[in-house]
């Protein structure tokens, strides 16, 4: 009976900061098939980077870079404009990476290359060990989040329509801002979803996008 062919590493996206997003896991049998969402993490951003990553089972902190590749982007606000970024691995080892725009579906980017065989001697990425890692993810989406909606309440056409919530919408910002010094997760979450409230009710009543809720997310940094 054959082995079943696979990858023996683990593989995900670097997002703001430097940090991975683990996305597949090592040993998943091929080929295999997964996406994730992306936006920019800055108001009128132009490009951002698309880093795969691999690293060995459960170290993403011994992530090293696979491929990466910038991409034009566009928006606003982050999330106003979405992204999904696709990886797919055939059983001959050849690995797909695509970025395409959601709304328009057009095609960003789309680049396939051969999973090599081992780690050694590809450049190393910084990222923190496992345990600290959730915890800046986390902290990472609630400072993007807040530019979002600090970004939002500068616009006329909100201040106007937000005139009787601006107090409570001007606490859950601070509040969430505080969360993000204090660095107790838990808290982070609890934050995140009272600003998700407000941020909800701002966009319905001004036809804004809202903020996208998935976690994990890839906020693309910048391209040099």
């Amino acid at each position: 009976m054959s082995e079943v062919a696979c990858i023996p590493y683990s593989l995900g996206f670097t997002t703001l900061g430097g940090l991975v997003q683990p996305l597949i896991a090592a040993d998943e049998p091929l080929p295999f098939e997964r996406s994730i969402q992306g936006i920019t993490y800055r108001p009128e951003q132009p490009g951002g980077l698309v880093q795969l990553v691999a690293f060995p089972k459960g170290h993403p902190e011994k992530a090293v870079n696979l491929f990466q590749a910038a991409i034009k982007t566009k928006g606003r606000h982050p999330g106003s404009v979405r992204y999904t970024v696709t990886v797919k691995a055939r059983e001959t080892g050849e690995i797909e990476l695509t970025v395409l725009e959601v709304d328009s579906s057009a095609g960003l980017l789309s680049h396939t290359f051969r999973a090599p065989s081992d780690l050694n001697g590809l450049e190393p990425v910084d990222c923190p060990e496992p345990e600290e890692l959730q915890g800046r993810l986390l902290a990472v989406h609630a400072e993007v989040m807040m530019r979002w909606f600090r970004g939002l309440l500068r616009e006329r056409e909100v201040r106007v329509g937000t005139r009787d919530i601006v107090y409570e919408t001007r606490d859950a910002t601070t509040a969430l801002e505080r969360a993000i010094d204090e660095g107790d997760a838990e808290i982070l979450r609890k934050q995140i979803e009272v600003l998700r409230h407000y941020g909800d009710e701002v966009c319905r009543r001004t036809q804004c996008t809202s903020f996208p809720a998935e976690i994990p997310i890839v906020f693309f940094p910048e391209s040099a």
